[in-house]
């Protein structure tokens, strides 16, 4: 016997169907996806763990497959990283059509991925996105998702990560000339990959830390890794103690660095 509680649950079963169809058919095919796995990653904290791990057990086609239909940028991505640790070469084309596109939601996956592949490959398209804005100045207000401020800071990171002496200089004036939010991208972000440069940045860091127009963390001077700047971090914890855990943290690190150097 068909009753009103079962009439009602097909009503509603259907009328989920029809939109489900519908975005599938009107929308782009990666939004859909997009929201499923937005959908089940707050159902299930475990879901993103578990789809990674079961991703790294695919095929490298299956992967690749990934990468060149429409898709989300969370699966996109995580295809791009798996392959990008195999050396697939089949995706470099894909990840230089992203930097140079500058994707949002890729870009910084991206320039990871690439310089996995090493300096010849990496160096000429990230220096082509920095030559193109290095002239530019960056303002919180005037940042917004289709910036280039995250285009052009991202691939600086991955230089610095590749340790391109060319571009330090480029830094290097960000930090000493660039507004605020320069300052700040390059002091927490990437500045201290540069170690062998650390007599010159030492002080540019201790001012940065020790401003009150700046938020830079002593995590920056513990990655530095240069036990010279155990003073530095002991006056910041003075000046502003809500830090100062952290400042410890850091000054223990390097102290033991001191006496176990690398």
């Amino acid at each position: 016997m068909v009753t009103k509680k079962m009439i009602f649950t097909w009503i509603i079963a259907s009328i989920c169907f029809i939109v489900l169809l519908y975005l599938y058919l009107v929308f782009p095919h990666k939004y859909v996806v997009g929201f499923y796995d937005s959908f089940m990653g707050f159902t299930d904290p475990n879901y993103p763990k578990r789809s990674l791990k079961e991703w790294q057990q695919k095929s490298s086609n299956f992967l690749y497959f990934q990468t060149i239909i429409p898709n989300s940028s969370g699966r996109k991505g995580t295809a791009l990283n798996i392959l990008s640790d195999r050396k697939d070469e089949r995706i470099l084309p894909i990840l230089k059509d992203i930097i140079k596109k500058d994707d949002p939601d890729l870009n910084y996956i991206a320039t990871l991925c690439l310089i996995k592949y090493g300096k010849e490959e990496a160096i000429p398209i990230l220096m082509e996105v920095v030559n193109e804005y290095k002239n530019k100045r960056f303002y919180p207000d005037r940042v917004g998702q289709r910036s280039p401020y995250h285009r052009y800071f991202d691939a600086l990171d991955a230089l610095a990560k590749l340790k391109y002496e060319p571009a330090y200089p480029i830094i290097l004036d960000h930090a000493k000339n660039g507004t605020n939010l320069e300052k700040q991208t390059v002091f927490n972000g990437f500045l201290y990959q540069y170690n062998n440069h650390w007599q010159e940045i030492l002080p540019l860091y201790k001012d940065a830390l020790l401003s009150k127009d700046l938020t830079i963390s002593a995590e920056t001077l513990k990655k530095l890794g240069r036990p010279e700047a155990i003073p530095i971090l002991e006056e910041y914890a003075q000046a502003k103690p809500i830090h100062k855990e952290r400042a410890e943290e850091a000054i223990k690190y390097l102290e033991l660095l001191k006496e176990n150097p690398k």
